[in-house]
């Protein structure tokens, strides 16, 4: 079964029909695909607020932010990278408990 296949059996039952329906006469494909469809259409209308995905979308960085990070990239050596678990230790966590 395809979502198209339950999508043209959608538009073949009135609303009244599809608020009665019952899950248990669906198979478990089509319940599947339902649920499918379901996660779908509820993630990509979260995904139209923006806010949602970013909350920083359309704001401009400030020049003098650029400047301190052009800075500090600069400052750093960014060839020698220490591990999570060295990182943890310097800070005073051991990193198989955390």
């Amino acid at each position: 079964m395809q979502a198209s296949d339950l999508t043209v059996k959608e538009q073949d039952i009135t609303v009244e029909e599809q608020d009665s329906a019952k899950v248990s006469s669906l198979t478990v494909g089509e319940l599947k695909l339902l649920i499918k469809e379901t996660v779908s259409e509820t993630l990509k209308s979260l995904l139209v607020d923006t806010d949602l995905i970013d909350p920083d979308f359309g704001k401009q960085i400030r020049p003098e932010f650029v400047a301190k990070l052009r800075e500090a990239m600069q400052q750093n050596n960014f060839d020698e990278c220490n591990s999570a678990s060295a990182v943890a230790e310097e800070l005073g966590f051991n990193w198989n408990e955390l």
